[in-house]
Order: structure tokens, then C-alpha cells, then sequence
């Protein structure tokens, strides 16, 4: 009750378009990026339950108007608008960036006592990491590679927001309303 009692009714001052982008965010962080692939999982092992195995394509997917809403709201520009696109950006990349090193951190799997599949092994080789240590842990070595490649990527993109505005090669958002 006291909590309730001294929070405020009002805000002292408005909401900015980038406050609302991060509260929409702060969501995807603790709901959708863990509860979306757990609802596939789930439906899945469901089907499987009833003879029915299944891979389920995508279907569900999160969007967002936040930080876009070219309608009339004098707030939402240009810069706005590829600030809400690089924010998400950042957020999905450092989801799957935690996710790939939380997985490089759990598979330490040798293939010295039963081996490796071909796919496995050629991610493997392709991976940057040549470390004496992890030669026969191919599990490790192939989510190295991906989180190299993913955080190549995530860098290619903050570039690419940082030079949007000088009408970079990097290629420019449509942000208007016009068809």
C-alpha cells in the first residue's frame, strides 16, 4: 500500500519517443526473445506427444510501430526512426551473442570418443578459432565462428547507423509515408 501510495500519478515531463523505444525493448528482453522460441518448443513437443513430429515454421513474429509511427506525431523523424531500427538491432544481436557464448560455455563435447558429423565438423574448420586446446571440441569451435560472424555483423550495423546520416553505402531506411 505505501508503495502505491507514494508513486506518482504524473510524470513531471513527456515521454520521449527514445524512452518509449527502450520500454518496448525492455520487454522483448524479458519476455519475447526467451518466450517466443519456448511457445515453438512447447507446441512442438505437444504435437510429438500425439505422433505428430513436427518442425514448426515461423509464424509468430514480433513487430513494432514504436519509434516508426510515421502518422503524424511531429516527434517521430527520420533520425527516430533509424534509432528505434539500430536499438533493435543491438538488443537482438547481443541476445543471440549471450545465447551463442552461454552455448560455447556448455558444449565442451570432444569427438575424439565418438566422432562428429561431416556439417559439424566443416563448421569447425571454418571457424577462426585454431586453438591447440579445442582441436577436438568442434561444438565449441563452430560457435565461435558464429559468434564471429554475429558479432561482425552487430559492427556492421553501428557503423552503419553512425554513417547513415552522411548518406552512407551502408543503404538508407525508407521512411516515408508516400507510395
Amino acid at each position: 500500500m505505501t508503495l502505491l501510495w507514494q508513486t506518482r500519478m504524473l510524470r513531471d515531463a513527456r515521454l520521449t519517443v527514445a524512452d518509449e523505444i527502450e520500454n518496448a525493448l525492455s520487454y522483448y528482453r524479458t519476455t519475447f526473445l526467451e518466450e517466443i522460441p519456448a511457445l515453438y518448443a512447447d507446441i512442438e513437443a505437444a504435437l510429438g506427444e500425439h505422433g505428430v513430429p513436427a518442425r514448426l515454421p515461423a509464424f509468430f513474429q514480433m513487430g513494432s510501430w514504436i519509434g516508426g509511427d510515421r502518422d503524424g506525431n511531429p516527434n517521430v523523424t527520420e533520425p527516430t526512426l533509424e534509432t528505434a531500427i539500430t536499438r533493435q538491432a543491438t538488443v537482438i544481436f547481443e541476445h543471440y551473442l549471450e545465447q551463442v557464448h552461454k552455448l560455447g560455455a556448455e558444449l565442451s563435447v570432444s569427438n575424439l570418443p565418438a566422432g562428429s558429423s561431416d556439417a559439424l565438423q566443416a563448421l569447425a574448420d571454418a571457424s577462426p578459432d585454431q586453438s591447440e586446446h579445442r582441436t577436438d571440441e568442434p561444438y565449441r569451435r563452430a560457435l565461435i565462428g558464429i559468434y564471429t560472424r554475429l558479432a561482425a555483423s552487430a559492427r556492421v550495423r553501428r557503423r552503419c547507423s553512425a554513417s547513415i546520416s552522411r548518406a552512407s553505402t551502408c543503404g538508407r531506411v525508407r521512411t516515408s509515408t508516400k507510395r
